[in-house]
């Protein structure tokens, strides 16, 4: 890490300074304890407010993790799950699917956005929709002191609101790099899951969550190292913006590109040279091409979604491996979903919907 980059430490009442409505314009409220108005120190990035917590930081670029086990998830887990953490081996986890707001009674899944990708004892985990909450559970029961990178794809609500719920987060033992999209991104990210949490929408607020955070910025096309990853941000076509993140390691590589608007005709040049040759593909596929042109309902067009029939003619266009269809409308029920991956196979012969709870194993354990 270089010296421009390093996060200083910013005095006690540095919170107030960055998130003036944080605290400052929320006294404490009855009921709520006194750990609620608990200022901690924060660490800033290129003058932006950093981390809430109240150790230092490591100097490392990267985190060190040991995980003893690797449990099943607490719901629609998959049968292949194994009571073991493998070693030298990429595992992605789908914990969230759905896109917009969670829905109940869907065995393909109902909770928004989160996907984890575990290699050698090293964990990521992909945005914090309502599905974290399922994954702090898991990693609850590990026992041990919890590290993970995190990347957001972009700050939307159903990306950021499972993030309250998120049980490792409020305990000091936990550390976690968390990683905005854009050049503002570390800002914009700490001032988002502050805001979700001030009243009235959340009974205590950020700084209830003890946990180390070390806030930073992902950028288009500059590479992140973590542990034995390679994490890459893509932008992508989405309202407000949107980033794509390839992840590499143990020579195998999965795309995570939820909410975007793209077409095999239409795709950037650059973005499809990012997505060659994955393993996996987990693409945005929220509507059919009825509800995208307006044959069926107002027209999506515009709303930064794509199509099953245009996710598979990219993962045809850019030689994937496998295409997982994500970002499931909340008004598709599973045999809709399962048919949208039955047409998208006429166009490209691997493709699947992202199904909660599924594991998916890139490569053999070492």
């Amino acid at each position: 890490m270089s010296p421009e980059s390093s996060p200083a430490r910013f005095p006690t009442s540095g919170i107030d300074q960055a998130l003036p409505a944080f605290q400052s314009r929320n006294p404490r409220q009855p009921g709520c304890s006194r750990m609620a108005r608990t200022h901690h120190p924060v660490a800033i990035h290129n003058g932006a407010p950093l981390d809430i917590g109240h150790r230092e930081p490591s100097n490392s670029s990267h985190l060190e993790l040991a995980l003893p086990v690797l449990m099943p998830l607490s719901v629609r887990a998959s049968e292949e799950d194994v009571p073991h953490f493998r070693r030298f081996i990429m595992e992605v986890r789908f914990y969230g699917v759905r896109g917009s707001i969670a829905v109940s009674g869907s065995r393909i899944g109902g909770n928004t956005a989160c996907v984890e990708v575990t290699s050698q004892g090293h964990r990521l985990i992909l945005d914090a929709g309502t599905g974290i909450r399922a994954l702090g559970e898991v990693m609850m029961r590990e026992g041990a002191p919890q590290k993970a990178t995190m990347f957001f794809s972009h700050l939307h609500w159903d990306h950021v609101q499972g993030f309250p719920f998120f049980t490792p987060a409020y305990l000091p033992t936990s550390e976690f790099v968390m990683y905005g999209p854009g050049a503002n991104g570390a800002q914009a990210l700490l001032s988002e899951l502050a805001a979700q949490m001030q009243p009235p929408h959340f009974p205590v607020p950020l700084s209830t969550m003890r946990s180390h955070m070390d806030f930073r910025s992902a950028l288009h096309a500059q590479p992140i190292e973590v542990g034995p990853f390679k994490v890459t941000p893509i932008d992508v076509p989405h309202p407000q913006g949107c980033l794509a993140y390839r992840v590499e390691a143990d020579g195998h590589s999965f795309i995570y590109a939820t909410d975007v608007e793209v077409r095999m005709q239409d795709l950037a040049p650059e973005v499809g040279r990012l997505f060659e040759g994955t393993d996996v593909l987990c693409l945005d596929a929220q509507y059919t091409p009825d509800e995208y042109e307006g044959r069926k309902g107002m027209s999506k067009k515009g709303w930064g979604h794509s199509t099953m029939m245009d996710a598979a003619g990219v993962a045809k266009l850019v030689n994937a491996r496998r295409l997982c269809l994500f970002h499931h409308d909340p008004a598709h029920a599973d045999d809709v979903l399962e048919d949208m991956a039955e047409q998208a196979r006429s166009l490209f012969p691997v493709v699947e919907p992202a199904r909660e709870g599924q594991r998916l194993v890139l490569g053999h354990a070492a």
